[in-house]
């Protein structure tokens, strides 16, 4: 137990000054998960970005002109959507190689073993290379060509309310 309380702080995040204005709901402790939390992986940050962005034609989580794993009226980005409600986590303005840095616990092996540009890229044609201040750069089906391409890349499946042809 001790161990893992030194291991939690080593790795825990003050917030950024940046962000003291917005008076986000006080975060859960990193110790402190859901029962039900299961480690986050690439697969599951796929689906929810193809059920939110492609599904549901949400906007992109953006704000002053930045990405945001959530903004002040709730919106998240590809892998805020998986990170849990309330985790310190979603407060960071770093890219997710840094997240998965800073809270390994929060992620599967699969996250780990992928490089930090690997990161970086699974992460912007999800979400940070597709958009411009806060709308969608290319049509949703354009849009669908590039999952299909991050898929096919980090070795995913196509969930099966991916829209349109899933073999095209």
């Amino acid at each position: 137990m001790a161990f893992a309380l030194i291991l939690i702080l080593l790795c825990k995040q003050s917030t950024p000054a940046s962000l003291t204005h917005l008076n986000p709901p006080r975060p859960i402790a990193m110790n402190n998960l859901p029962k039900d939390f299961k480690p986050i992986t690439l697969q599951h940050i796929f689906n929810l970005a193809v059920t939110e962005f492609l599904v549901n034609d949400a906007p992109p989580a953006v704000e002053d002109e930045s990405c945001r794993y959530i903004t002040s009226d709730g919106r998240k980005c590809a892998v805020g959507l998986a990170l849990p409600d309330r985790h310190q986590a979603q407060l960071c303005r770093q890219g997710f190689p840094a997240i998965a840095h800073d809270y390994p616990e929060l992620f599967d092996k699969d996250v780990h073993c992928c490089s930090v540009d690997g990161l970086r890229y699974f992460q912007s044609m999800l979400h940070d290379e597709l958009q411009h201040s806060g709308k969608w750069e290319m049509t949703k089906e354009a849009r669908a060509r590039k999952y299909k391409q991050v898929a096919k890349g980090f070795n995913l499946n196509l969930p099966d309310n991916f829209p349109g042809d899933q073999n095209a």
